[in-house]
């Protein structure tokens, strides 16, 4: 399996998955909103020099995110808090898994491209997906969340 493939798997992992924690939780629009980056990536850039350090941006970005919920789930800290049913916690071990093993793979992919190149496709990336995740709460219509 090429590295652009197995990056393009793990971001479409995370995107079902995080889908799925839309179903459960009744939240789809917010999650269909959250996933565009992820797609984005996925389906038109990969082909691209600066894509595996995007696609390294956005699985940070959920990386961290999920690694927030189990830091709760734990009793370690507070930084996300909140209700999580047994499916929205086994989503957050996929989203986990899918985004550590892209991550690393879109860095190592990455390195080709040149180090400012990536930086910037990665901070770029990072900044759209923290962006996406915020206009889902607070953008959004009141009746779609």
């Amino acid at each position: 399996m090429t590295k652009a493939i197995l990056i393009r798997s793990c971001l479409l992992i995370a995107a079902a998955a995080l889908l799925a924690v839309g179903v459960v939780s009744g939240t789809l629009v917010r999650h269909a909103v959250q996933i565009i980056p992820l797609l984005l990536v996925a389906f038109l850039s990969l082909r691209k020099a600066w894509a595996s350090g995007a696609a390294a941006g956005i699985f940070a970005h959920w990386l961290a995110i999920m690694v927030m919920i189990w830091l709760f789930l734990l009793h370690i800290a507070n930084v996300i808090t909140g209700d999580y049913s047994s499916t929205e916690i086994a989503m957050t071990i996929v989203v986990g898994a899918a985004s550590a093993i892209g991550g690393a793979t879109g860095l190592a992919a990455a390195r080709s491209g040149g180090i400012l190149a990536t930086a910037a496709a990665f901070a770029i990336a990072f900044a759209l997906q923290f962006a996406f995740l915020y206009f889902s709460y607070e953008g959004l219509p009141a009746a779609v969340h």
